[in-house]
């Protein structure tokens, strides 16, 4: 199976993608979205991040077979 795949990369501050959402992200869909629009793409969603730092969001879907 082939996958496509986008990469979004920034030098911020980051945070830790393990620590459950504060109040003020609890209103937004945010990272929570992405992964659920993902699942249902048949993709998967991967965060690399950590406080002080940059973080990475890789997003992947798969590819359907083509139809000749």
């Amino acid at each position: 199976k082939e996958w496509v795949t986008a990469v979004v990369e920034d030098d911020g501050v980051g945070f830790d993608p393990h620590a459950p959402p504060g109040p003020s992200t609890r209103k937004h869909l945010g990272l929570v979205g992405m992964r659920e629009r993902l699942a249902l793409a048949d993709g998967e969603l991967t965060i690399e991040s950590e406080p002080g730092h940059g973080t990475t969001i890789i997003a992947r879907v798969r590819v359907p077979p083509s139809r000749k």
